[in-house]
């Protein structure tokens, strides 16, 4: 008599239940890179945002106060951003900020005071944000933009 070949259900199943464990921790370490791409991303959009804002005041004697002097200075790569309330200049008489939220969930700043990680507001105002930032509305020559919502992207 000749014996059967092949694999049990008992070796099949633990096959599979390691397979489940490997792609499971893959996904998962592929998301931490995926949302730390995003960030380094939304960061280094802030820092270029940042110059350039800088640059056009020297040139200009005044920071952007249009749509179309915005939309010329912000590039973003829109990849990385949140879907709602993702990039946000604010700007007053005495300075300005720019702000955006990654598709990570992380919103990150920059602004004459620095730049880093801040909590976004619940209520998901500009005036709201750009206060979190010391760009409050009452302040004179305060002017604040949604990018992408009201400019779209310039990639």
């Amino acid at each position: 008599m000749q014996k059967a070949r092949g694999f049990t259900i008992v070796e099949l199943l633990i096959v599979i239940v390691v397979i489940g464990i490997l792609a499971a921790i893959s996904i998962v370490a592929y998301n931490g890179v995926s949302s730390k791409a995003h960030n380094s991303t939304v960061q280094q959009d802030l820092r270029n945002t940042y110059s350039k804002i800088l640059e056009y005041n020297v040139l200009n004697g005044r920071y952007p106060q249009a749509d179309a002097e915005l939309t010329a200075t912000v590039q973003a790569s829109r990849g990385s951003y949140h879907n709602s309330g993702n990039y946000i200049y604010c700007k007053n008489n005495s300075g300005f900020a720019v702000m955006a939220r990654s598709k990570s969930g992380d919103t990150f700043y920059h602004s004459g005071s620095g730049n880093g990680k801040i909590a976004f507001s619940t209520t998901g105002t500009a005036a709201d944000d750009c206060a979190s930032l010391g760009i409050a509305s009452t302040s004179p020559g305060y002017w604040a933009r949604w990018v992408q919502s009201s400019l779209g992207w310039n990639v």
